[in-house]
């Protein structure tokens, strides 16, 4: 029974192996803030087993209306000796385009098993081209009165804890400003009052 157990999990374990190679994500469009002109590109993550290939004549794109359609040749499904793709990330550009709405649909050509070709739609995206800028606001900064008052501001508060004697500051003070010694002020002698007759 033991044996039996243990090639089950041999033979799961070995699909695990394979289904983790062969992989690929869903596509995405970058930059996130897309302009009129502006180069947009398909990001796609791919595995060592599927992914898209550089070969010639691909990748074809159409364009109706709208609709952006991007045809990639990859490899899918293949395993073992096969696996000849960096993982990781690729980023296809695919144009730049006029303010507006767009539906992109990113397909994947590659051979199946039997040698045949095979077109899977790795995901669909919509994006939109915007127009209109965000109005530059101009942010405040601190001039050069600013930092007077700033610099005066943190010296009376430092010099308020130091002459309340709080150890904080004083420890402080000596870190910052090693050698800006502050004695302890000895405490005063009660003088001996004499009355003169």
């Amino acid at each position: 029974m033991t044996f039996f157990i243990t090639q089950v999990t041999g033979i799961l374990l070995l699909f695990a192996a394979f289904s983790a190679q062969a992989f690929i994500g869903v596509p995405y469009v970058t930059p996130t803030n897309l302009t009129p002109g502006a180069p947009v590109f398909v990001n796609v993550y791919q595995s060592e087993c599927e992914g898209i290939l550089g070969v010639t004549g691909y990748p074809q794109q159409a364009q109706v209306g709208n609709t952006i359609t991007v045809l990639y040749f990859g490899t899918r499904g293949q395993s073992g000796e096969f696996c000849t793709i960096s993982a990781g990330t690729g980023t296809y550009p695919i144009g730049a385009y006029e303010a507006g709405a767009y539906h992109l649909i990113v397909n994947l050509k590659y051979f199946n098993e039997v040698g045949n070709f095979n077109i899977d739609t790795l995901g669909e995206v919509v994006f939109v081209v915007d127009d209109t800028q965000a109005p530059m606001v101009a942010v405040p900064t601190l001039g050069s009165t600013g930092l007077l008052i700033l610099i005066s501001l943190f010296g009376i508060t430092a010099l308020y804890l130091v002459r309340k004697k709080s150890p904080v500051a004083t420890a402080l003070a000596a870190l910052l400003c090693p050698a800006l010694h502050i004695p302890r002020m000895a405490p005063r002698k009660k003088r001996s009052q004499v009355n003169f007759l």
